[in-house]
């Protein structure tokens, strides 16, 4: 049997009712017509054959008009239903190459969005576009566009992730991240792999169980693409390293970070995405500024620290981070409370506690917890207020889970 045009309505997902009302025609109609008891006229069948992106001529021959297929010899026309059903098979799709590079950039702006706009400004569009790509992978393709399709499904998912880890949704988080694995096994897709055990490290290392996020981060490694994304795993691993106070670990993680530095600074199709999905210079001395303060060496701290917020500073505002930024100055605030100087430390949180509520993302709560320790034994009146003011910032964080930028 050849294919019909109840095969082709339901390929665009579309019932009779709504294929109906795209055309201008009563639902009777529709069943008339696949039925096989009428054929459209010729204005309504080019209108037919544009809504369900085929030809006209593939129409006609749908709907039972051979035209001249009577030229064929007879000896061959017993196959012709099989042959003209295989290539209405393999030219059929929802998709063409420049809707894929519309999704591409329409999820490389929301990824760079991400970095400097509140979680609840990016979260429709972002649920918006995971609802675009999962209504074209339900539909048919070709296989190209449907890996293509799977590796936006994954990154879109990973912003969802990272989106319900800012709002405190620890399991949320974790399930999208199964489902951008899950893209990332359809698509056969290395640097999507390497950047999805990332996140997943990330999350359990702001949670009770960094030195689980070590492992993660090491099979992460076996997957990535790119220097770019060698060397956020490498610093995922030395941060989390250094938070269970293992200095060894830590190390030669610090040690690949600065190899990969001094090497080429490739890149991979989720890199390029930018935005959350890049690991620029600004971010990698972030890193390493927490890694230090984590292992003690607080002058090291305070220079990668200064060095990141510098770099976010001046450097393009689409790519400045509000969260690495925040938290590099808080590590720099308590390079400064170990040197006894605090009100270095509180000139380098102020900008960080003056961020408005919209901005106040959940692994703040943890990384101030630290600062706020150190000041616990403080007695004079600078020291006090600024505990005061930690204080009042933190505590309405405290209820929800920490974060994984």
């Amino acid at each position: 049997m050849g294919i019909t045009l109840a095969d082709l309505r339901l390929r665009r997902g579309l019932s009779q009712e709504k294929l109906a009302a795209e055309l201008g025609v009563e639902r009777t109609t529709v069943q008339r017509w696949e039925a096989g008891n009428s054929t459209p006229r010729p204005k309504t069948m080019s209108e037919l054959a544009k809504t369900l992106e085929v030809t006209v001529a593939d129409l006609r021959e749908v709907l039972g008009d051979q035209g001249d297929i009577g030229r064929l010899d007879s000896r061959f026309a017993s196959y012709g239903d099989g042959d003209d059903r295989l290539a209405m098979l393999a030219r059929a799709s929802n998709l063409h190459s420049g809707q894929v590079e519309q999704l591409y950039w329409r999820i490389s702006a929301l990824a760079v969005d991400y970095v400097h706009e509140p979680v609840d400004r990016v979260l429709p569009d972002l649920l918006a576009a995971r609802d675009t790509i999962t209504d074209l992978l339900a539909g048919r393709q070709a296989p190209h566009h449907t890996r293509d399709l799977y590796v936006l499904a994954g990154t879109t998912c990973l912003l969802l992730a990272h989106a319900a880890q800012n709002q405190g949704d620890h399991r949320a988080a974790l399930t999208r991240l199964a489902t951008a694995a899950d893209c990332a096994t359809a698509a056969d897709h290395d640097a999507l792999h390497a950047w999805t055990r990332g996140s997943v490290a990330l999350i359990h290392e702001w949670s009770l169980n960094p030195r689980m996020a070590v492992d993660i981060a090491a099979r992460g490694a076996q997957h990535a693409a790119s220097a770019r994304s060698r060397i956020r795993l490498a610093a995922i691993t030395a941060r989390a390293a250094a938070r269970t106070g293992d200095t060894g670990a830590a190390a030669q993680a610090l040690r690949a970070i600065e190899t990969i530095r001094d090497g080429a600074d490739d890149r991979d199709d989720i890199t390029d995405l930018g935005g959350l999905f890049d690991f620029p210079a600004a971010k990698v001395d972030y890193y390493l500024g927490s890694v230090h303060g984590l292992l003690g060496d607080h002058t090291r701290a305070r220079v990668h620290a200064e060095a990141a917020i510098t770099a976010y500073e001046t450097g393009d505002p689409a790519a400045r981070s509000y969260g690495d930024e925040a938290l590099a100055r808080v590590d720099l605030a308590n390079a400064h409370l170990a040197d006894h100087d605090h009100r270095a430390a509180a000139d380098a949180l102020g900008p960080v506690l003056a961020l408005p509520p919209g901005l106040r993302i959940r692994q703040f709560g943890i990384a101030l917890g630290r600062t706020r320790r150190m000041l616990a034994a403080a007695t004079a009146p600078t020291e006090t207020a600024l505990r005061k003011r930690i204080t009042t910032f933190v505590d309405p964080l405290t209820t929800a889970l920490a974060s994984t930028r």
